[in-house]
Protein backbone atom coordinates (compact mmCIF):
# COMPACT_ATOMS: atom_id res chain seq x y z
CA UNK A 1 0.00 0.00 0.00
CA UNK A 2 1.33 3.03 -1.04
CA UNK A 3 1.64 6.71 1.01
CA UNK A 4 0.62 8.45 -2.10
CA UNK A 5 -2.62 10.07 -1.15
CA UNK A 6 -1.66 10.27 2.84
CA UNK A 7 0.63 13.11 2.12
CA UNK A 8 -1.91 15.40 0.28
CA UNK A 9 -4.08 18.13 1.58
CA UNK A 10 -7.82 17.93 1.21
CA UNK A 11 -8.28 19.78 -1.46
CA UNK A 12 -5.47 17.98 -3.55
CA UNK A 13 -7.53 14.72 -2.63
CA UNK A 14 -10.56 16.39 -3.98
CA UNK A 15 -9.20 16.30 -7.44
CA UNK A 16 -8.96 12.57 -7.06
CA UNK A 17 -12.42 11.65 -5.48
CA UNK A 18 -14.32 13.76 -8.11
CA UNK A 19 -13.59 11.71 -10.88
CA UNK A 20 -14.23 8.68 -9.30
CA UNK A 21 -17.65 9.85 -7.40
CA UNK A 22 -16.94 10.21 -4.26
CA UNK A 23 -18.47 12.82 -1.92
CA UNK A 24 -15.12 15.44 -1.20
CA UNK A 25 -17.24 16.22 2.49
CA UNK A 26 -15.41 13.14 4.04
CA UNK A 27 -12.70 13.55 6.82
CA UNK A 28 -9.53 13.20 5.05
CA UNK A 29 -8.49 9.65 6.29
CA UNK A 30 -11.93 7.90 5.21
CA UNK A 31 -11.57 10.17 2.10
CA UNK A 32 -8.23 8.28 1.53
CA UNK A 33 -9.29 5.44 2.25
CA UNK A 34 -12.24 5.46 -0.89
CA UNK A 35 -9.94 6.51 -3.24
CA UNK A 36 -7.30 3.84 -3.07
CA UNK A 37 -10.35 1.00 -2.91
CA UNK A 38 -11.86 2.80 -5.58
CA UNK A 39 -8.68 2.91 -7.58
CA UNK A 40 -7.18 -0.74 -6.70
CA UNK A 41 -11.22 -1.69 -7.87
CA UNK A 42 -10.87 0.20 -11.37
CA UNK A 43 -6.66 -0.01 -11.82
CA UNK A 44 -6.99 -1.33 -15.45
CA UNK A 45 -9.35 1.74 -16.05
CA UNK A 46 -7.42 4.20 -14.73
CA UNK A 47 -4.34 3.54 -15.31
CA UNK A 48 -4.32 5.26 -18.50
CA UNK A 49 -5.02 8.17 -16.72
CA UNK A 50 -2.40 10.64 -16.87
CA UNK A 51 -3.71 11.80 -12.91
CA UNK A 52 -3.56 8.04 -11.71
CA UNK A 53 -0.04 7.26 -13.51
CA UNK A 54 1.96 8.86 -10.58
CA UNK A 55 0.42 6.87 -7.95
CA UNK A 56 0.19 3.63 -10.14
CA UNK A 57 3.79 3.98 -10.64
CA UNK A 58 4.40 4.30 -6.71
CA UNK A 59 3.19 0.94 -6.27
CA UNK A 60 5.16 -0.66 -9.33
CA UNK A 61 8.66 -1.71 -8.97
CA UNK A 62 11.75 -0.16 -10.73
CA UNK A 63 12.81 -2.76 -13.53
CA UNK A 64 16.22 -1.11 -13.36
CA UNK A 65 16.82 -1.85 -9.85
CA UNK A 66 15.15 -5.46 -10.11
CA UNK A 67 17.97 -6.14 -12.90
CA UNK A 68 20.36 -4.48 -10.77
CA UNK A 69 19.89 -6.44 -7.70
CA UNK A 70 19.74 -10.22 -10.20
CA UNK A 71 22.92 -8.86 -12.68
CA UNK A 72 25.45 -11.04 -10.69
CA UNK A 73 28.70 -8.64 -9.81
CA UNK A 74 31.61 -9.89 -12.23
CA UNK A 75 34.44 -12.16 -10.40
CA UNK A 76 37.08 -11.94 -13.14
CA UNK A 77 39.69 -9.25 -12.44
CA UNK A 78 41.52 -7.65 -15.07
CA UNK A 79 45.24 -8.66 -14.53
CA UNK A 80 48.02 -6.13 -14.77
CA UNK A 81 50.90 -6.87 -17.06
CA UNK A 82 52.94 -5.62 -13.74
CA UNK A 83 51.58 -8.37 -11.33
CA UNK A 84 53.43 -11.30 -10.45
CA UNK A 85 52.40 -14.92 -10.61
CA UNK A 86 51.31 -16.15 -7.16
CA UNK A 87 54.28 -19.18 -7.31
CA UNK A 88 56.90 -16.18 -7.70
CA UNK A 89 55.13 -14.35 -4.79
CA UNK A 90 55.33 -17.54 -2.12
CA UNK A 91 58.87 -18.44 -3.20
CA UNK A 92 59.61 -15.00 -2.02
CA UNK A 93 58.30 -14.91 1.06
CA UNK A 94 59.98 -18.40 1.67
CA UNK A 95 63.58 -16.85 1.12
CA UNK A 96 65.31 -16.67 4.37
CA UNK A 97 68.29 -14.98 2.31
CA UNK A 98 69.21 -11.60 4.49
CA UNK A 99 68.73 -8.69 2.28
CA UNK A 100 72.22 -7.46 0.96
CA UNK A 101 71.37 -3.58 0.68
CA UNK A 102 74.24 -2.51 2.95
CA UNK A 103 76.37 -4.29 0.50
CA UNK A 104 77.40 -2.15 -2.55
CA UNK A 105 78.99 -4.19 -5.31
CA UNK A 106 81.43 -2.19 -7.66
CA UNK A 107 80.72 -1.79 -11.36
CA UNK A 108 81.21 -4.88 -13.07
CA UNK A 109 83.60 -3.90 -16.40
CA UNK A 110 82.61 -5.06 -19.31
CA UNK A 111 84.23 -7.96 -20.85
CA UNK A 112 84.51 -7.68 -24.45
CA UNK A 113 84.80 -10.47 -26.51
CA UNK A 114 88.30 -10.89 -28.23
CA UNK A 115 90.11 -12.46 -31.41
CA UNK A 116 92.10 -15.57 -30.43
CA UNK A 117 95.00 -13.91 -31.48
CA UNK A 118 94.86 -10.86 -29.02
CA UNK A 119 93.65 -13.51 -26.15
CA UNK A 120 97.01 -15.27 -26.96
CA UNK A 121 99.13 -12.13 -26.47
CA UNK A 122 97.22 -11.27 -23.17
CA UNK A 123 97.24 -14.79 -21.57
CA UNK A 124 100.58 -13.66 -19.41
CA UNK A 125 99.33 -10.41 -18.08
CA UNK A 126 98.22 -10.48 -14.47
CA UNK A 127 94.45 -10.94 -13.65
CA UNK A 128 92.47 -8.14 -11.73
CA UNK A 129 89.64 -9.71 -9.76
CA UNK A 130 86.76 -6.88 -9.30
CA UNK A 131 86.79 -5.00 -5.61
CA UNK A 132 83.68 -5.19 -3.76
CA UNK A 133 83.24 -2.64 -1.59
CA UNK A 134 81.47 -3.02 1.33
CA UNK A 135 79.29 -0.14 3.42
CA UNK A 136 79.60 0.34 6.96
CA UNK A 137 76.75 0.45 8.68
CA UNK A 138 75.98 3.19 11.06
CA UNK A 139 73.76 2.61 13.79
CA UNK A 140 71.12 5.53 14.43
CA UNK A 141 71.19 7.23 17.84
CA UNK A 142 69.07 6.29 20.20
CA UNK A 143 65.89 8.33 20.84
CA UNK A 144 66.17 9.68 24.84
CA UNK A 145 62.98 8.73 26.67
CA UNK A 146 60.90 11.54 26.56
CA UNK A 147 59.03 12.50 29.80
CA UNK A 148 55.33 13.37 29.50
CA UNK A 149 54.18 16.59 31.05
CA UNK A 150 51.86 16.11 33.75
CA UNK A 151 48.52 16.89 33.41
CA UNK A 152 48.09 20.20 33.84
CA UNK A 153 44.30 22.12 33.52
CA UNK A 154 44.40 24.72 30.71
CA UNK A 155 44.59 28.28 31.36
CA UNK A 156 41.66 30.48 30.43
CA UNK A 157 44.24 31.91 27.62
CA UNK A 158 44.70 27.91 26.21
CA UNK A 159 41.51 27.52 25.98
CA UNK A 160 40.90 30.85 24.20
CA UNK A 161 43.54 30.15 21.62
CA UNK A 162 42.31 26.53 21.31
CA UNK A 163 38.30 26.65 20.53
CA UNK A 164 38.17 28.62 17.21
CA UNK A 165 36.40 31.64 17.30
CA UNK A 166 33.31 31.28 14.85
CA UNK A 167 32.95 34.70 12.88
CA UNK A 168 28.65 36.00 13.79
CA UNK A 169 27.67 37.74 10.85
CA UNK A 170 24.24 38.37 9.79
CA UNK A 171 23.31 35.51 7.24
CA UNK A 172 24.26 32.70 9.75
CA UNK A 173 22.60 34.85 12.68
CA UNK A 174 19.07 34.50 10.12
CA UNK A 175 20.00 31.09 9.34
CA UNK A 176 19.83 30.14 13.26
CA UNK A 177 16.62 32.17 13.46
CA UNK A 178 15.09 30.61 10.47
CA UNK A 179 16.07 27.32 11.73
CA UNK A 180 14.45 27.37 15.25
CA UNK A 181 11.38 28.84 13.68
CA UNK A 182 10.88 25.77 11.68
CA UNK A 183 11.54 23.28 14.14
CA UNK A 184 9.18 24.84 16.59
CA UNK A 185 6.72 25.12 13.69
CA UNK A 186 7.36 21.44 13.12
CA UNK A 187 7.17 20.54 17.00
CA UNK A 188 4.00 21.97 17.65
CA UNK A 189 2.33 21.09 14.21
CA UNK A 190 1.76 25.11 13.32
CA UNK A 191 1.54 24.03 9.44
CA UNK A 192 -1.42 21.44 9.92
CA UNK A 193 -3.36 23.70 11.84
CA UNK A 194 -3.22 26.15 9.44
CA UNK A 195 -3.74 23.42 6.56
CA UNK A 196 -6.78 22.69 8.56
CA UNK A 197 -7.81 26.39 8.84
CA UNK A 198 -7.46 27.30 5.00
CA UNK A 199 -9.76 24.20 4.82
CA UNK A 200 -12.03 24.87 7.27
CA UNK A 201 -12.91 28.98 5.78
CA UNK A 202 -12.71 27.75 2.03
CA UNK A 203 -16.22 26.30 2.48
CA UNK A 204 -19.14 28.57 1.80
CA UNK A 205 -20.81 27.39 5.15
CA UNK A 206 -17.99 28.97 7.27
CA UNK A 207 -18.06 32.23 5.05
CA UNK A 208 -22.09 32.81 6.49
CA UNK A 209 -21.09 31.84 10.29
CA UNK A 210 -18.44 34.50 9.80
CA UNK A 211 -21.17 36.84 8.40
CA UNK A 212 -23.62 36.11 10.97
CA UNK A 213 -21.01 36.51 13.52
CA UNK A 214 -20.17 40.06 12.71
CA UNK A 215 -23.74 41.23 12.52
CA UNK A 216 -24.45 39.55 16.22
CA UNK A 217 -21.27 41.27 17.56
CA UNK A 218 -22.22 44.79 16.31
CA UNK A 219 -25.87 43.90 17.19
CA UNK A 220 -25.00 43.40 20.68
CA UNK A 221 -22.41 46.14 21.14
CA UNK A 222 -25.04 49.05 20.14
CA UNK A 223 -27.83 47.42 22.30
CA UNK A 224 -25.30 47.25 25.38
CA UNK A 225 -25.08 50.25 27.33
CA UNK A 226 -21.47 50.91 28.53
CA UNK A 227 -20.60 52.66 31.38
CA UNK A 228 -17.68 54.93 32.19
CA UNK A 229 -15.60 53.65 35.43
CA UNK A 230 -12.38 55.63 36.65
CA UNK A 231 -9.71 53.31 37.82
CA UNK A 232 -7.24 54.50 40.83
CA UNK A 233 -3.93 54.15 39.65
CA UNK A 234 -1.43 55.47 41.60
CA UNK A 235 0.49 58.73 40.18
CA UNK A 236 4.14 57.21 39.17
CA UNK A 237 6.78 57.87 36.37
CA UNK A 238 7.71 54.94 34.56
CA UNK A 239 11.73 55.10 35.16
CA UNK A 240 13.63 54.90 31.34
CA UNK A 241 10.54 56.32 29.69
CA UNK A 242 8.78 59.70 29.76
CA UNK A 243 5.22 58.08 30.49
CA UNK A 244 3.53 59.31 33.78
CA UNK A 245 0.69 57.14 35.13
CA UNK A 246 -2.02 58.03 36.96
CA UNK A 247 -6.09 57.64 37.42
CA UNK A 248 -7.56 56.37 34.04
CA UNK A 249 -10.90 55.94 32.61
CA UNK A 250 -11.95 52.43 31.03
CA UNK A 251 -15.53 51.69 29.45
CA UNK A 252 -17.47 48.54 30.84
CA UNK A 253 -20.58 46.87 29.85
CA UNK A 254 -23.68 47.40 32.14
CA UNK A 255 -24.67 43.75 32.06
CA UNK A 256 -28.58 44.47 33.71
CA UNK A 257 -29.17 44.40 30.38
CA UNK A 258 -29.79 41.23 30.06
CA UNK A 259 -32.38 40.89 32.17
CA UNK A 260 -34.19 43.27 30.03
CA UNK A 261 -36.90 41.72 27.32
CA UNK A 262 -37.93 44.56 24.98
CA UNK A 263 -34.33 46.20 25.28
CA UNK A 264 -32.00 43.19 24.64
CA UNK A 265 -33.64 39.97 23.59
CA UNK A 266 -36.62 41.40 21.05
CA UNK A 267 -34.03 42.63 18.64
CA UNK A 268 -32.19 39.52 19.20
CA UNK A 269 -34.66 36.98 18.96
CA UNK A 270 -36.30 38.91 15.74
CA UNK A 271 -32.51 39.14 13.73
CA UNK A 272 -32.12 35.32 14.51
CA UNK A 273 -35.33 34.52 13.44
CA UNK A 274 -35.36 36.37 9.83
CA UNK A 275 -31.94 36.28 9.43
CA UNK A 276 -30.57 32.57 10.51
CA UNK A 277 -32.98 30.26 11.30
CA UNK A 278 -35.80 30.89 8.32
CA UNK A 279 -33.05 30.97 5.83
CA UNK A 280 -32.23 27.78 7.30
CA UNK A 281 -35.45 26.58 7.32
CA UNK A 282 -35.88 27.31 3.44
CA UNK A 283 -32.67 25.92 2.30
CA UNK A 284 -33.16 22.67 3.95
CA UNK A 285 -36.03 22.24 2.41
CA UNK A 286 -35.06 23.83 -1.11
CA UNK A 287 -31.83 21.71 -1.16
CA UNK A 288 -30.79 21.33 -4.95
CA UNK A 289 -27.89 19.32 -4.32
CA UNK A 290 -29.87 17.42 -2.32
CA UNK A 291 -27.76 17.36 0.93
CA UNK A 292 -28.23 16.12 4.50
CA UNK A 293 -27.29 19.33 5.18
CA UNK A 294 -28.56 22.72 3.95
CA UNK A 295 -28.01 24.37 0.69
CA UNK A 296 -25.81 27.43 1.10
CA UNK A 297 -26.99 28.96 -2.59
CA UNK A 298 -30.51 28.70 -1.35
CA UNK A 299 -29.64 29.95 2.04
CA UNK A 300 -27.60 33.02 0.51
CA UNK A 301 -30.78 33.86 -1.97
CA UNK A 302 -33.40 33.51 0.80
CA UNK A 303 -31.41 35.85 3.50
CA UNK A 304 -30.52 38.71 1.04
CA UNK A 305 -34.46 38.29 0.11
CA UNK A 306 -35.24 38.95 3.42
CA UNK A 307 -33.16 41.50 4.28
CA UNK A 308 -34.48 43.51 1.19
CA UNK A 309 -38.25 43.00 2.26
CA UNK A 310 -37.89 43.86 5.40
CA UNK A 311 -34.95 45.89 6.42
CA UNK A 312 -34.23 48.03 3.14
CA UNK A 313 -38.07 48.29 1.42
CA UNK A 314 -39.88 47.37 4.84
CA UNK A 315 -42.45 46.31 2.28
CA UNK A 316 -43.23 43.16 4.98
CA UNK A 317 -43.72 43.75 8.69
CA UNK A 318 -43.59 40.45 10.37
CA UNK A 319 -44.59 41.88 13.67
CA UNK A 320 -46.26 39.74 16.72
CA UNK A 321 -47.82 42.47 19.36
CA UNK A 322 -46.71 40.39 22.25
CA UNK A 323 -42.63 39.55 22.04
CA UNK A 324 -41.45 42.26 19.55
CA UNK A 325 -42.51 45.72 19.09
CA UNK A 326 -43.33 47.75 15.92
CA UNK A 327 -40.00 50.00 15.91
CA UNK A 328 -37.65 46.49 16.58
CA UNK A 329 -37.29 46.24 13.01
CA UNK A 330 -36.15 49.99 12.12
CA UNK A 331 -33.65 49.44 15.24
CA UNK A 332 -32.03 46.48 13.88
CA UNK A 333 -31.48 48.53 10.49
CA UNK A 334 -30.35 51.21 12.21
CA UNK A 335 -27.76 49.51 13.97
CA UNK A 336 -26.92 46.67 11.83
CA UNK A 337 -27.79 48.63 8.15
CA UNK A 338 -29.34 47.23 5.57
CA UNK A 339 -26.86 47.12 3.26
CA UNK A 340 -24.72 44.43 5.30
CA UNK A 341 -27.29 41.46 5.01
CA UNK A 342 -26.86 41.89 1.07
CA UNK A 343 -23.26 41.99 0.91
CA UNK A 344 -22.97 38.95 3.31
CA UNK A 345 -25.84 36.87 0.94
CA UNK A 346 -23.57 38.04 -2.29
CA UNK A 347 -20.53 36.91 -1.05
CA UNK A 348 -21.92 34.08 0.32
CA UNK A 349 -23.89 32.60 -2.92
CA UNK A 350 -20.57 33.79 -4.96
CA UNK A 351 -18.48 31.06 -3.04
CA UNK A 352 -21.21 29.01 -3.53
CA UNK A 353 -21.53 29.02 -6.78
CA UNK A 354 -17.35 29.36 -7.42
CA UNK A 355 -17.34 25.87 -5.72
CA UNK A 356 -19.90 24.53 -8.04
CA UNK A 357 -18.12 25.27 -11.25
CA UNK A 358 -14.99 23.92 -9.43
CA UNK A 359 -16.57 20.83 -9.01
CA UNK A 360 -17.76 20.03 -12.09
CA UNK A 361 -14.37 20.28 -14.20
Amino acid sequence: MSNYFGKMNKSQLADYARPLGISTTLKKQDLVEQIEAAAARDRPTLENDPLFSDYFDTLNDSPKSVARAVTPRSSTRRRSRYSKAPEDEETREQSSEPPSDLVTPAKKRSIAVRSTRKTALRADAPVVSPTVVVAPVVSAPEAPDVIPEPNHPLSPGQVARSVAVENFTVDKISEGVASWFAHAAETTGFWEHVDYTRETLSDPRAIHFLIATYELAWLCHDLTPWSIVTVPIPATKVPYADYNTGPTTVKVPDLFILLTWNTFWAPIIYWFTLGISFPLLTSYFVNVRKRSTYDPLTFSISKALIAYLVYTKQIVKPELPRLFGSDTPALINEIIGDETPLIGAGIGGLLTLWEAIISRR
